[in-house]
């Protein structure tokens, strides 16, 4: 742990180099390199020296330390330099270092023959101005090994031709040697650079790319967890990749993650219909994209919720499908108003035939006595005109009648509008109370007619208007009062059996007439009489009908003719829940 700590300070060290150009930094990684290297050769050579020391004199020895520190120093004084940021400075320093080396070596050898061997300085000269600094410096550089070699050959004491042969042969060796190396360094001094300036380029803008992708990134991340709609991508084989906290909550999940893990199978899992989700796939296999795709789910209790999905398809380059991608959005409430408004438009057409109807009849009806009038009205004229007082009265009471059936008519009709509005605030009733109340009303009728009334005992309760509710069984009693004909033993028998719809059926049946079929309709229409001889205007069904239905419930008749009549409704035994 220790080592690798050490090594990692001192690569941190190493790089930490005070430039801002990439292509110098590089460079100068370079050049530090080769000046520790330096410095590391001098340092073992001082070592050495010290362990192999005993084949050398003291003032060996002491000769040998002090060179090889003066070279250490010199060159760790362009270490210091490059270690501070300047770069150039450095390099040359360093070159002109190896310069004084290389021509010293000359100068004390007197002779280029005997400092051959010392030449190797300017070589690295020249490699370190051509791949360091640039073609002017390489020139310079050159040109300077030029005017070493020459001060070699100019300082050779010996007349020996042979020697002098030798020297030039040395200078122009190195000089072709090195001029053609410098060829070949300035162009590839100059190519590195360049590659050196484009790769640093090219990582700038790689970097820049991978900055905005991250940043774009973080930012759909953020849009994705704070989305309000649930969005989310899944396999083909019904397994989901990913999904954000809102489709989470949507499901009933705790997490993404719980609904990841939990969540292996989409159609089963997650819709009502399990062919929902086959049925989506065909068509994003030719449609690639669907908006608004409506079906119910499941949550995670297994309640139910309407959804609005967006979906895509997601290929690969040849064309097969790797994962899908969308949005979800809970519809519930708008499902909810669709549902209510279509009940609504359902209930205003029903409303708008029944005032039809309504209308037709009324118009119909009324107009039975107002031609009545108008007619007797005449009869009236010719009366008085012949003075015949007996037919005059006589006429003079149809008109009455006619009067009477119209205002007998007309208020039944108000009470008919009224039904509507509820004359008392809705309670619980026990539906015995009812029929006795309705029992006293028609006491007259039953106890006339020798009728038996038979009563299921322990009915239930039943949650309306009471005064509304003694209607209804007072209208049905007395209508099944009126229609026994000429049986010997009137019986009529009211309780309950079953439910419908949540709501208890009750039934007043009789062992009347009876009712023909074709009619079982009919007779809840206004002003609808099967007998026209029979008492009252025929509202009353219509009444009973209408109370029956703004309580929530319905009314429907089981009779054949000569069989007796069952009049059957429902009522709720409870306030309906609040929405």
């Amino acid at each position: 742990m220790r080592n690798k700590t050490f090594t990692s300070r001192l690569r941190t060290w190493l790089d930490n180099l005070p430039i801002q150009d990439p292509v110098d930094r590089r460079m100068a990684s370079l050049l530090q390199f080769i000046l520790l290297g330096f410095i590391a050769i001098i340092l073992i050579a001082i070592i050495l020296n010290l362990i192999l020391g005993s084949a050398l004199s003291p003032q060996e020895i002491l000769t040998s330390l002090i060179a090889n520190s003066i070279g250490a120093v010199i060159f760790a004084l362009p270490l210091m330099l490059l270690r501070r940021g300047y770069f150039r400075a450095s390099v040359l320093i360093l070159i002109a270092i190896l310069f004084i080396l290389s021509t010293l070596s000359v100068g004390l050898a007197m002779s280029l023959r005997e400092a051959n061997g010392t030449l190797f300085p300017l070589t690295l000269a020249m490699i370190l101005a051509g791949l360091l600094v640039g073609s002017r410096a390489l020139a310079l550089t050159f040109g300077l090994s030029i005017g070493v070699l020459l001060l070699g050959v100019v300082l050779e004491q010996s007349t020996d031709s042979q020697i002098w042969f030798t020297n030039i042969a040395v200078a122009g060796n190195f000089i072709l040697f090195n001029g053609l190396m410098s060829l070949f360094l300035d162009r590839f001094g100059i190519t590195l650079r360049t590659a050196l300036t484009a790769a640093y380029e090219r990582e700038s803008e790689l970097k820049n790319v991978i900055q905005e992708r991250e940043l774009a990134e973080e930012k759909y991340s953020k849009i994705v967890e704070n989305a309000i709609d649930g969005i989310f991508q899944s396999t083909p084989d019904g397994r989901f990749i990913s999904v954000n906290p809102a489709m989470a909550r949507m499901y009933g999940y705790e997490s993404p993650e719980d609904m990841l893990s939990s969540v292996t199978n989409i159609s089963t899992q997650l819709y009502v219909d399990s062919d929902i989700r086959d049925a989506l796939q065909r068509r994003l296999a030719n449609e690639e994209q669907i908006v608004g795709y409506e079906s119910l789910d499941y949550r995670k209790d297994r309640s139910t919720f309407w959804t609005s999905a967006n979906v895509q398809v997601i290929r690969d380059a040849d064309g097969i499908i790797l994962y899908y991608e969308g949005t979800v959005e809970d519809v519930t409430p708008r499902k909810k108003v669709e549902a209510e408004r279509e009940s609504l438009i359902q209930e205003l057409a029903a409303k708008n035939a029944e005032l039809e109807r309504f209308t037709y009849t009324v118009s119909h009806d009324l107009k039975s006595p107002l031609v009545t009038i108008n007619g007797f009205l005449g009869y009236l004229e010719q009366d008085a005109a012949s003075g015949n007082m007996d037919r005059f009265k006589t006429d003079s009471q149809r008109i009455h009648a006619a009067v009477n059936k119209m205002q007998g008519m007309l208020g039944e009709l108000l009470e008919l509008s009224r039904i509507g509005r509820l004359v008392n605030e809705p309670e619980i009733i026990p539906f015995g109370d009812l029929v006795s109340a309705a029992m006293e009303l028609v006491h007259g009728q039953i106890e006339a007619g020798g009728i038996t009334v038979d009563l299921q005992p322990k009915l239930p309760a039943v949650y309306g208007d009471r005064q509304r509710l003694t209607e209804v069984l007072q209208n049905l009693l007395d209508n099944a009062s009126k229609f026994m004909g000429d049986q010997t033993n009137p019986r009529i028998e009211i309780g309950q059996h079953g439910k419908e719809d949540g709501k208890a059926v009750f039934y007043v049946k009789d062992n009347g007439v009876g009712i023909e079929p074709d009619y079982h309709e009919h007779i809840f229409g206004l002003f609808n009489k099967l007998n026209s001889k029979a008492e009252g205007t025929g509202i009353g069904l219509a009444l009973v009908k209408r109370i029956i239905e703004v309580h929530g419930g319905r009314i429907w008749v089981e009779s054949e003719v000569g069989a007796g009549s069952t009049f059957l409704f429902t009522l709720p035994q409870s306030a309906p829940p609040e929405s």
